[in-house]
C-alpha cells in the first residue's frame, strides 16, 4: 500500500494530536510514503510554532526536528514541478482549494499516477478529503 500524507498528518508522527496513533499504523503498514516537497517547509513550521506557543519544550523541538530530518530521507518526495502547479491550478478552480491543499492533492494524485498502486491519501481537512474523492483518490481523514 502507498500512502500519501498532507502536512497535517505527516505532522501527527512526531508530535502527539488526535490522529497520531492511526497516522502511525498507517506508516507502519505502508510498502511507501509519499509526500510533497512543500511538507518539508509546511512541517517545519509547524514544529517551531508548536514551540513558539509553548506547545513543545526545546528538547522536544531538538528531537522532533532532527529524527524528522533523518526520516525525511525515506519518503517519496514529489517535486513542486510546473505539472503540479499546473494541476493545482486546475484544483484550485474545480474543488475550491487552498493553494497548498491543492498542491498537495496534485501530488498525492501524481504518486498514484506514476506508481500505478491505489493510493490512500492521508489528511486532518474535511474539504480536503471531499475533493481527494472528488478527483478519484481513496482518502483517510484523520483526527477530525
Amino acid at each position: 500500500m502507498i500512502i500519501y500524507l498532507d502536512t497535517s498528518a505527516l505532522v501527527k508522527l512526531y508530535c502527539r494530536e488526535e490522529g497520531t496513533d492511526e497516522v502511525k499504523a498507517a506508516v507502519e503498514r505502508a510498502k511507501t510514503v509519499s509526500t510533497s516537497l512543500l511538507t518539508f517547509v509546511e512541517t517545519k513550521s509547524a514544529f517551531v510554532r508548536k514551540h513558539r506557543d509553548g506547545g513543545i519544550s526545546s528538547t522536544v523541538y531538538q528531537e522532533i526536528s532532527k529524527q524528522f530530518q533523518m526520516d525525511w530521507r525515506e519518503f517519496v518526495v514529489i517535486g513542486v514541478t510546473d505539472e503540479i502547479v499546473l494541476s493545482a491550478g486546475a484544483l484550485v478552480e474545480s474543488d475550491q482549494l487552498r493553494a497548498a491543499d491543492a498542491i498537495h492533492l496534485a501530488s498525492a494524485k501524481k504518486t498514484q499516477q506514476v506508481s500505478g498502486v491505489e493510493t490512500v491519501f492521508y489528511v486532518a481537512d474535511r474539504a480536503l478529503e471531499r475533493a481527494a474523492k472528488a478527483e478519484g483518490l481513496a482518502a483517510a481523514l484523520i483526527g477530525v
